[in-house]
């Protein structure tokens, strides 16, 4: 089953990596980096509460719809702001940069995803 998309966020189920990645498919690169942290309950119902609209309302206390080319913008941005005890980055423009603020921010695994490629590869 495939998950469903609200706005920039892919809920509903929780998307398998290529589930996420088929909401991609019209983006011009081959290669995708997934960052994967460990983090407590709590902080997870937290950042869901974020991202998900409550019961009965319209919208989430935080918009996920971004407009192209802006994705590590409000990305780094909603890192930055609301998970802090997480992981500390700042707030990129530059995907690359964003990339490599959490390559340092010790994930628990990194995932390289190439689309042209049977092999995907796990760094960490």
């Amino acid at each position: 089953m495939i998950a469903k998309r609200r706005h920039d966020l892919v809920i509903d189920p929780i998307p398998s990596i290529p589930d996420y990645l088929a909401f991609r498919d019209h983006f011009p690169t081959s290669k995708v980096e997934i960052f994967e942290f460990d983090i407590e309950p709590e902080q997870s119902k937290r950042l869901i509460n974020l991202l998900r609209p409550q019961m009965g309302e319209k919208r989430a206390p935080y918009k996920t719809e971004t407009k192209p080319l802006y994705c590590a913008t409000a990305m780094s941005s909603f890192l930055s702001e609301h998970a802090t005890d997480i992981l500390a980055v700042n707030k990129n423009f530059f995907p690359h940069n964003l990339s490599a603020e959490l390559y340092e921010a010790n994930p628990t695994r990194i995932i390289l995803w190439d689309y042209n490629s049977i092999v995907q590869y796990e760094v960490q």
